[in-house]
């Protein structure tokens, strides 16, 4: 071996070679598994803007009392739409911070997600375990500590993922954007038996027009 005068078998050498291959590709692995769960949180904070854009230029009336638009402000603007779009991304801009979206769900369409979606703690945990990654290095933060309810002394420990978790995160994330859908088709018995085609993956960066019974369009 390097730095010895032991001289390994050849079956023990090969084994010592995949070993120390093994450890360079760790830290790889690790920052691949962070790096796919803030995409996941990305995707998901897509979602909840985009979804709830559309909805409120849908549902103007859920938009009452959360803007006031100076006459200067609404000289800017050439039509209704316009404003309407306007405030909804507003709106939606602020929703980002999970536990906000928590508020604003149960104060605009009278239901909890914190009380009535099954995954609420570990999406919660997921979301804050990506804050931590990227602004703490993977080190329990204080506000990952009170958010999590952890004892002080796991302040400044860290909290490595592996494959499971991230699939975990994946699945969790698909319930909860079903659990809006359904939540939201049955509050407004909105009709879904239209079908509707969108490009994989969605531009949830780009305003999104849907007619009725024809593709999805994104307006560039």
């Amino acid at each position: 071996m390097d730095g010895t005068c032991i001289y390994l078998s050849d079956d023990h050498q090969e084994l010592h070679n995949l070993q120390t291959q093994l450890n360079l590709s760790v830290p790889k692995l690790n920052h691949l598994l962070n790096m796919t769960l803030v995409y996941l949180l990305t995707l998901l904070e897509g979602f909840n803007k985009k979804f709830f854009f559309n909805l409120f230029c849908y549902k103007t009336e859920m938009m009452k009392s959360n803007k006031k638009i100076t006459y200067e402000e609404l000289l800017e603007f050439n039509s209704i739409k316009a404003i309407q779009k306007y405030i909804a991304k507003e709106i939606t801009d602020n929703y980002g911070n999970i536990d906000k979206i928590d508020d604003e769900i149960s104060f605009k369409f009278n239901f909890s997600l914190s009380e009535e979606f099954e995954h609420w703690e570990s999406l919660r945990e997921v979301y804050y375990r990506r804050n931590i990654i990227i602004h703490n290095r993977s080190t329990i933060s204080k506000i990952y500590l009170k958010k999590m309810n952890l004892p002080p002394e796991s302040l400044n420990k860290k909290r490595l993922i592996d494959i499971n978790y991230v699939i975990s995160a994946k699945d969790i994330l698909i319930k909860y954007i079903q659990f809006i859908f359904d939540k939201i088709k049955e509050k407004f018995d909105l009709d879904t038996s239209v079908r509707r085609f969108a490009p994989f993956p969605p531009r949830f960066d780009k305003p999104m027009i849907v007619k009725k019974g024809k593709d999805e369009i994104f307006d560039d």
